[in-house]
């Protein structure tokens, strides 16, 4: 499949977008074995949505994109240039079997990374903007771990530089992902700005851009006080931040690794300083 001709028309993704379009929803438990149709399917996702829901502390933001990758992982729906998803055609006696939901359910667990590359098994290729929405609204719940892949890495690495995402791309772009994240846990702020300098050649609309920018001019501001030996506040390191889930938590965690890395001993700034 190829979005390559689709440069003008980006696919916007619609939450629970099968589920609106049926009267009503079956509960999960009662579908296997039904006849395969956009009743069944789109019931299958508002349940999965609702699996995800279930336990205490799920992010509710990523319910809906998290059903559509399952669905497509399991082969159940294809997404396609017109815009949407659509239930694949099986045959008019095919059935909805067990296997299919407990297959479904099982993708819908799956770690973001690890999701999108099953979807695109399947599908082989996905365009950009759906990839690039799905990870902003799952890649936000490992805020609080500075190891953990951000949506600012992906775009450092180059995976939505492209008007669609492949398998090939998507494996390469996870192959590089372990430098840029190191680029920006560095201890030394020149690497946070070359990781930012990189961001910003990567994103593509003027608030992601506009709130990377005051972040990057922080930075630079920061330089002549942690030179003379001062240490900033925390709160001097938190930008504006733009109404983008995923980048928002990006830019969270780099604000906060700024803030601590200046106490660090090997800091450079702070290896010739005296008390």
């Amino acid at each position: 499949m190829d979005y390559a001709t689709q440069k003008n028309t980006e696919y916007v993704p619609e939450p629970l977008s099968l589920a609106r379009r049926i009267r009503r929803c079956q509960p999960i438990a009662q579908l296997a074995g039904k006849r395969l149709s956009l009743q069944i399917i789109g019931s299958l996702q508002k349940g999965l949505a609702e699996l995800w829901l279930e336990p205490a502390g799920a992010h509710p933001d990523c319910a809906g994109v998290r059903a559509d990758f399952a669905l497509i992982a399991a082969g159940l729906v294809r997404c396609h240039r017109g815009g949407g998803l659509s239930v694949v055609k099986r045959g008019v006696l095919k059935r909805l079997s067990d296997a299919d939901v407990q297959q479904a359910v099982s993708y819908l667990r799956e770690q973001p990374l690890y999701l999108c590359r099953s979807a695109l098994k399947t599908l082989h290729a996905l365009p950009t903007s759906f990839a690039r929405d799905f990870f902003s609204k799952t890649l936000t719940t490992d805020s609080d771990n500075p190891t953990a892949c951000l949506l600012s890495d992906l775009h450092a690495a180059g995976l939505f530089a492209g008007h669609q995402v492949t398998l090939e791309v998507f494996d390469q772009i996870t192959a590089e992902l372990d430098r840029w994240q190191a680029q920006r846990q560095q201890v030394d702020p020149a690497c946070m700005g070359n990781y930012l300098e990189q961001l910003e050649t990567q994103l593509s609309t003027s608030r992601d851009l506009a709130a990377v920018q005051r972040l990057q001019r922080k930075l630079d501001d920061a330089i002549p006080f942690w030179r003379l030996g001062q240490c900033l506040q925390r709160h001097y390191f938190r930008v504006k931040l733009p109404n983008n889930p995923g980048l928002s938590t990006s830019l969270s965690m780099m604000g906060n690794h700024l803030y601590h890395c200046q106490l660090e001993t090997s800091f450079p700034w702070r290896l010739n300083h005296q008390p």
